[in-house]
């Protein structure tokens, strides 16, 4: 079996789910932006554990910019790293430290922002200044993987937000909007890893189609059974040209 290893989304975790029978997963590291994985770590954020032992690990993942060293530990052990872009969606706080994380659904919830004598700004995605940050980890994060002698084994997977869903009633209006420029905005950041060496693999717009009956629920970057079947199909064609 070939061994996977997801740095990214729901997206890529639940695409998993239609793979287990050729692929194992070594590692999956969601919630942590690259802007993120490229900082130094922070100590200003401590706190008591989340109940979910897989939020804990990725909040705790996040405040230490873990991602390239779990990378690093398990570089022999990894046939393909799939990354995916849907959590730059959440956007990124700066620390009075200097250090960055992501403003993940784990971190408010845990309520740490609020030990701090005063509240960082939120950098938010679909914002010239997020992308001035991200293009710049964006840079380190594939020289760190090429370092690694992993970059030839990445494949970042490119999935347009949905406009559309296979039932009634659609997304709302805002919703559209939200979707719209997210689409926008993600293209460029694909396009700039494109230009940084990384191999992309961009999903048809016929499968870009979102369902009332994900396990998630609805959202743009929650797609119907047929996309996530796509990307597995897109993993194996990728391990065939990294073995030829």
């Amino acid at each position: 079996m070939s061994k996977i290893f997801i740095y990214g989304s729901c997206v890529s975790r639940d695409s998993y789910n239609f793979a287990k029978d050729k692929h194992s997963l070594t590692g999956y590291v969601a919630r942590q932006s690259f802007i993120s994985a490229t900082s130094c770590a922070t100590e200003l954020l401590p706190g008591t554990e989340m109940k979910s032992q897989f939020q804990n690990r990725m909040l705790q993942g996040d405040l230490s910019s873990n991602v390239l060293g779990i990378i690093q530990k398990n570089v022999r052990e990894i046939d393909l790293l799939v990354i995916d872009l849907t959590d730059e969606r959440l956007g990124v706080h700066k620390l009075s430290d200097g250090s960055f994380v992501t403003r993940s659904t784990e971190l408010v919830t845990s309520g740490r922002l609020r030990q701090l004598d005063q509240r960082p700004g939120l950098i938010r995605f679909g914002t010239e200044r997020h992308a001035m940050f991200w293009k710049r980890s964006c840079g380190i994060l594939l020289r760190k993987l090429k370092a690694m002698n992993m970059l030839s084994k990445t494949v970042i997977i490119d999935t347009p937000w949905a406009l559309s869903t296979l039932e009634e009633p659609g997304f709302s209006s805002s919703t559209l909007q939200e979707a719209e420029q997210a689409r926008i905005w993600m293209a460029r950041y694909v396009e700039y890893c494109a230009s940084q060496g990384a191999r992309i693999v961009s999903m048809p717009e016929e499968y870009a189609v979102a369902t009332n009956q994900h396990r998630w629920g609805l959202a743009p970057y929650h797609y119907t059974d047929d996309a996530y079947r796509w990307i597995v199909n897109q993993w194996d064609n990728c391990l065939i040209e990294i073995r030829s």
